[in-house]
Formats: structure tokens, sequence, C-alpha cells
């Protein structure tokens, strides 16, 4: 009998041991299982995920078929939760840049493809963040940031996913958004960072109040000739790469046009959410 327990290369920051037990009897079987056992409950604290409640097992009379599946149970389990782990951000609890790039963009830009909707992109960037760290220290900092993230979280809802872009800045992907809609909810978005951050200052809960500049735009695949027939040729240079380039250019309009609405902003000009749909 052989057993490898291998744990994905993404964790190797938890310095986990890779097991072997080769040429294995029946009877170590529960032995086994208890050790490995042992190995991803040790990795689970390392990489801070809380393990699921579990009944007692008796290890002593475990058979090998019952062993290897109390074994791939766990594994799931852990690799899950440390997948799961892996596209959060730490400080804000939303999704990070990990999650956006190796598994929502193709995900968002596929579906919006097959069901013939818009797909909105907002940028959100905090205006005078720095100043905060500076005057007021990296703690006070992160709470400005935890505060922002919950705000964005709470208006966005289940309408569509938020990231942690990087920094102070963050991104919103709105499935079924069309370019209107989209500029509503960025908008809101902005007057709502605003608002919440005023409050807690008046209360005395933050140091400073925040504004937003935030840009958007929106990836239409009725643009694209046969956008919905998305299983032809996804070669970089096929149907698929040119769907893709064409949501590039909206994310790229989103950004730009945030640093259009900073531009307002540092002319000391009216906040607003500005919006490129070309």
């Amino acid at each position: 009998m052989i057993a490898n327990l291998a744990i994905h290369p993404q964790y190797n920051k938890a310095n986990l041991k890779v097991l072997r037990f080769e040429g294995a009897k029946t009877t170590d079987a529960g032995k086994i299982a208890f050790t490995v056992n042992q190995e991803i409950t040790k990795a689970q604290g390392k990489l801070e995920i809380k393990a699921p409640e579990e009944q007692k097992l008796n290890y002593k009379t475990l058979t090998v078929d019952e062993a290897i599946t109390i074994l791939a149970q766990k594994i799931r389990s852990f690799t899950d939760n440390a997948e799961k782990l892996a596209f959060k951000d730490s400080l804000t609890g939303l999704l990070n840049k990990n999650a956006y790039n190796n598994r929502d963009r193709k995900k968002f830009v596929l579906e919006a493809c097959q069901k013939q909707n818009p797909l909105g992109v907002v940028f959100i960037d905090l205006n005078k963040f720095k100043p905060i760290n500076d005057v007021f220290g990296h703690e006070e900092g992160d709470k400005a940031l935890k505060v922002s993230a919950k705000t964005l979280k709470t208006i966005v809802g289940d309408k569509g996913k938020v990231y942690r872009n990087g920094g102070d800045e963050f991104l919103v992907l709105l499935p079924d958004s069309k370019f209107k809609e989209t500029g509503e909810i960025a908008e809101k978005l902005r007057i709502n960072i605003e608002k919440t951050t005023k409050a807690l200052k008046e209360s005395g809960k933050l140091q400073a109040d925040l504004t937003a500049s935030i840009g958007y735009s929106t990836f239409d695949p009725q643009s694209i000739e046969d956008s919905e027939d998305i299983t032809k040729n996804k070669g970089r240079n096929g149907k698929f790469g040119e769907i893709m380039n064409e949501y590039q250019k909206a994310y790229n309009r989103a950004d730009n046009a945030s640093y259009v609405s900073k531009g307002y902003a540092h002319r000391g000009g009216k906040q607003r959410a500005y919006g490129l749909e070309k």
C-alpha cells in the first residue's frame, strides 16, 4: 500500500510536510490516518483555518478503506478552506486581487457572453489616504480601510463582487449591469463612503473622514460578433482572445475614469463618479 499526501505549493509558506508511507501493511492504516490527521491539524493552525467539528475516532480499529475515506474528507476540507484563504484579503475580509485574476475575471466575462448581458466594472480610489497613515498612523489607516470595505460590500450586496485591488484601491464587478445602472451604483458607493466616514469622525470613532474617486465602465458582449459562442477557438488570437481583449478595454476605461474623477477632486470641483462608456 502506498499513501501520499502533498500540499499545493501555494501553501508552502506554512512549512507543511509531505508524508509518504510506502509498503505499509493493512494493520498500519490507523497509524497512517492518525499521523496525517495530526499534520493537517497543524497546517490548519498555521494557516489560521478553523477546523470543522468532527467525531472522535478510534484509529486502532480503522480498516484501510475507512482510513482512506477519512483522509480524503480531511484533505478536501483543508484544501477548500486554504483556497478560500488564498482569495481573501487579510485586513478587510474582501476578495483579493488573486481572486480576481485567477478565479473570477474570466468566469464573469464568460457568463456575460453566455447570457449576452453587460458586465459593470467600477474602480474606487480613496482620496488623500496617505496623509491619514502619515499623521495618525497605520492603525488608523487600517481602520479607515476596513470601514470603506464594509461600506462597499454593504452597498453592492448580492449585485456583484468587491475586491481590494491593493493599497487604498478597490474594484467592483457587477454582472447584468448596464452603463447607467453601473453609474448609479458607483455614485451610491461614493456618497456612502463619504457619509459613513464623516459620521464616524464626528462620533470620534475615526480621526479623519474620506472621499473617493470612482470611475466606471461596462463590458458589452453584444458589441462582439458571435460572442455567445464561447466554445469557438479559445486561443489567444481566436474568439476567446478577442472577448478578453474587449473586456480589458472596459477595465482600462473604468481605471482611466477614476483618474478623471480624482482630477475633479484635486481641482476643487464637485466630486462625482465618472464613467467612460466607449
